[in-house]
């Protein structure tokens, strides 16, 4: 299914900040990387059990949604090859919605820094520093997708926040998951 210039927009600003090394593709080491940035962020010592689950989390999403859009074989994904994978996910997945929901749930828990099933701001905050943005773009963000204005984001509104994102054709909230646009 092709999709729509709105998302494939979305799409390259999630893309570009998981290239961590900024060589314009995305590996498997920049998952790692990535998930590396959060821990240490989070001050998670790196010999615990928390530190090598927010880890698996992130390298979980190479397999999830990058490793099947390396098309030529060669360990990197392209944002072109990238947008493919998303399309052709959504348009033979028989409920597209259901399963990236079911996906989330690791990195809601690697976000959820104290384990309360809720991540707050300076969760999220510390989530989005470490692709790079700072602490006020991160709480911005944050203000958009507490969508019900608690003070906190529930599973429920991380979830659907982040599928919106890949997905939703629509303008809102999600918008803003990376940091917005």
């Amino acid at each position: 299914m092709p999709i729509s210039n709105f998302v494939k927009r979305k799409l390259a600003m999630g893309f570009y900040r998981f290239d961590r090394d900024k060589n314009g593709v995305v590996e498997e080491a920049d998952l790692v990387q990535l998930g590396t940035a959060v821990a240490d962020r989070q001050g998670v010592p790196a010999e615990s059990e928390r530190y090598q689950k927010i880890v698996a989390a992130h390298h979980h999403w190479w397999d999830a949604y990058f490793k099947g859009g390396d098309a030529d074989g060669d360990g990197k994904v392209t944002l072109e090859e990238f947008w493919a994978n998303v399309g052709r996910w959504v348009d033979t997945s028989s409920d597209a919605i259901a399963e990236a929901t079911g996906e989330t749930e690791l990195l809601f828990d690697a976000i959820d820094g104290n384990g309360n099933g809720m991540i707050n701001a300076d969760e999220f905050s510390t989530y989005l520093q470490a692709y790079g943005l700072t602490d006020a773009d991160a709480r911005t963000a944050f203000a958009h997708l507490d969508r019900d204005k608690s003070g906190s984001i529930s599973r429920g509104e991380f979830a659907r926040s982040m599928v919106e994102y890949y997905i939703s054709e629509s303008r809102g909230p999600s918008e803003w998951f990376y940091g917005g646009h």
